[in-house]
């Protein structure tokens, strides 16, 4: 238990019946920061404001924000690696600067590499036409006509069948399409 420690973050509320000027003031005082900035950590918004505390101070800590009636909670730190560390130290100075790697440099370090192994393809079953002549791909066999000797044309409503020579009904298109004329316009 000794070796537990904990980040604590405000939860961004207020206990009941707590004032919210003087809690801003005192967080103000507390972190020397403007009060305007130290209003902001009290809009209902979880921010930690410190980590890896271990127990004591974790403790006496949460009395100090809980007299000034400011809600706090408490999460195990999580055991970061050296870069995630460095990543939040740079993320905490502020510093919104980017860099990029040249083009060409290594993304992944060694061991993060798959190595893929050359495949072998054995080509002496291959050969060239004469020199000059095109090559040509492989024939394919014709595609054959499908079987429809079982297939009839169903018969009408009367009961006889279609016959081919029959067509289909002619079409008044003046009926249909209103007398409409597509004669010339006259000059105007």
């Amino acid at each position: 238990m000794a070796d537990e420690h904990y980040d604590l973050f405000l939860t961004g509320q207020l206990a009941v019946g707590a004032d919210r000027e003087r809690a801003v003031k005192q967080l103000a005082a507390l972190f020397k920061r403007p009060p305007e900035q130290m209003a902001k950590l009290l809009q209902g918004r979880t921010s930690r404001i410190r980590k890896n505390l271990d127990v004591e101070q974790l403790q006496r800590l949460q009395r100090g924000f809980d007299k000034l009636g400011i809600l706090t909670e408490s999460r195990p730190s999580s055991i970061t690696s050296p870069q995630k560390q460095a990543i939040e130290q740079h993320a905490e100075a502020g510093e919104q600067a980017l860099s990029l790697s040249p083009v060409g440099s290594p993304v992944l370090r060694e061991q993060e590499r798959r190595r893929i192994d050359p495949v072998n393809v054995d080509i002496s079953g291959l050969r060239l036409d004469a020199l000059g002549a095109p090559l040509q791909s492989p024939s394919k066999p014709a595609a054959h006509s499908p079987d429809t000797s079982h297939l009839q044309i169903a018969p009408q409503d009367d009961g006889t069948p279609l016959s081919p020579s029959r067509a289909a009904p002619k079409l008044d298109l003046d009926e249909l399409c209103g007398h409409l004329s597509l004669a010339e316009r006259p000059a105007s």
